[in-house]
């Protein structure tokens, strides 16, 4: 049986996914109230798509070499503030500059997220790692899954400003990891 501490790390890994499968089901909403055509919209995407794709496999290593020199477990909690405060931005954002920050920022949590929390899901199982981090990816894919049926629903019911709720639920899940981050060190 897994820990609770692998259902957390699993449940941040959803929210910081979301927000990459959310972006897509915003651009519709955002391109009407912006005035925007594709290629610019499209370029929110990739700002966003730059840093936590793109740009990912090229920091990794750093933040992989810094985890293993240096204990850097808790950067965890604050990727999850910085992943829920640049998507959450965006619905408030009224210039694209701003709107391309959101997104840079998006991606900076996101990248920062990956690395840490798998590194603690691999430490905090001694049997059954591999359903450990089946059950820690399975949080990520579930988060992109449901994140365009999730902003749809929210930015219909409350506008797209509603996507600041975002910040509240990275801010929750943030929480969460900062309380059990102390026994998940030990």
């Amino acid at each position: 049986m897994l820990s609770k501490y692998v259902y957390g790390l699993s449940l941040g890994h959803f929210v910081v996914d979301f927000s990459q499968g959310a972006l897509a089901a915003l651009l519709p909403l955002l391109i009407a109230q912006h005035h925007f055509n594709y290629a610019i919209a499209a370029t929110l995407v990739f700002a966003m798509n730059l840093v936590s794709s793109i740009i990912q496999p090229l920091i990794q290593p750093l933040f992989g070499f810094l985890s293993d020199r240096f204990r850097t477990g808790w950067i965890i909690i604050p990727a999850l503030l910085i992943t829920g405060l640049g998507f959450g931005t965006l619905g408030w954002d009224n210039q694209y500059f701003l709107l391309i920050t959101s997104c840079l920022v998006c991606g900076v949590g996101i990248t920062a997220y990956h690395p840490d929390a798998a590194k603690l899901v691999n430490g905090l199982t001694d049997v059954n790692q591999g359903h450990a981090l089946n059950v820690f990816s399975f949080g990520g894919n579930l988060g992109f899954a449901c994140g365009p049926i999730t902003v749809t629903l929210v930015a219909n019911a409350l506008g797209i400003s509603g996507v600041g709720l975002f910040i509240l639920v990275g801010g929750g899940v943030a929480l969460l990891l900062a309380h059990y981050f102390p026994a998940m060190r030990r």
